[in-house]
């Protein structure tokens, strides 16, 4: 037994942790949380990434389409504006086309029954990266053709319903006129090389550098370069469209 007042020594087997183990163990708590935190918030950026690209996909998939379609079907490419070759990112771009979507002989919208509404056979993609504000990542569709350069995409009947989230429309114009691939000789006839021959396929008076003129009658092949941008997201995407019944 212990005598009264003393207090008895503590052995070895006694329960409880100093000041060292304790901080040891919440250094190693703290490393724990800060790699699961990590962990999380990295699986969550990339979930967004995913479904960022993925709707950025969708949208390019989707106007894409249907620009391939109504090209294919065009009976004449009819206004280009900042063309491949002349091109200036910082310029509205746009492509205007005339078709026969209905059938019925007679392709634009001058057509006697054409739906100029719903189903306008004259029409215009344009892009406009100098726009203010959302109408800047537009791509638009204006159901008639230009006859003149344009200030806006928003004219008469304009919809922003090809695409959003757009940063980048460039259109190159292409033909198969061959003999024509001559400066420089690249397996491509451009537009430029088009306007640089003798007529028909060139222009009376010689070239003016001028792609709404006889050049633009030869192009059969549209190249289309789409820049699409959202969350710090950037997908790009080209396609070649050939216009089958010019």
């Amino acid at each position: 037994m212990c005598p009264v007042g003393r207090s008895r020594a503590s052995g070895p087997d006694d329960g409880g942790y100093g000041l060292i183990e304790l901080m040891v163990a919440g250094t190693l708590f703290l490393v724990v949380m800060s790699i699961a935190l990590t962990s999380v918030t990295n699986i969550a950026d990339s979930g967004r990434r995913l479904r960022t690209d993925h709707s950025l996909n969708e949208e390019a998939r989707n106007s894409l389409n249907r620009m391939a379609r109504e090209i294919r079907q065009a009976k004449a490419l009819t206004f280009a504006v900042n063309p491949d070759g002349t091109y200036d990112p910082m310029r509205l771009t746009a492509l205007s086309l005339e078709a026969d979507f209905n059938g019925d002989g007679c392709p634009g919208n001058a057509c006697a029954g054409t739906d100029l509404v719903n189903n306008p056979e004259s029409l215009t993609y344009c892009f406009d990266p100098t726009a203010s504000g959302v109408d800047k990542t537009y791509l638009w569709l204006i159901p008639a053709k230009l006859t003149a350069v344009p200030s806006t995409c928003q004219l008469a009947g304009a919809q922003p319903i090809l695409a959003g989230s757009v940063a980048g429309f460039k259109v190159e114009y292409r033909s198969n006129e061959y003999r024509y691939d001559l400066a420089p000789t690249d397996g491509f006839t451009t537009w430029q090389e088009l306007d640089d021959a003798p007529t028909p396929v060139g222009d009376p008076g010689g070239s003016d550098g001028n792609i709404n003129t006889s050049a633009l009658a030869a192009v059969n092949a549209i190249v289309i370069d789409l820049t699409m941008r959202a969350d710090g997201r950037t997908q790009s995407y080209r396609t070649q469209i050939n216009v089958r019944n010019k």
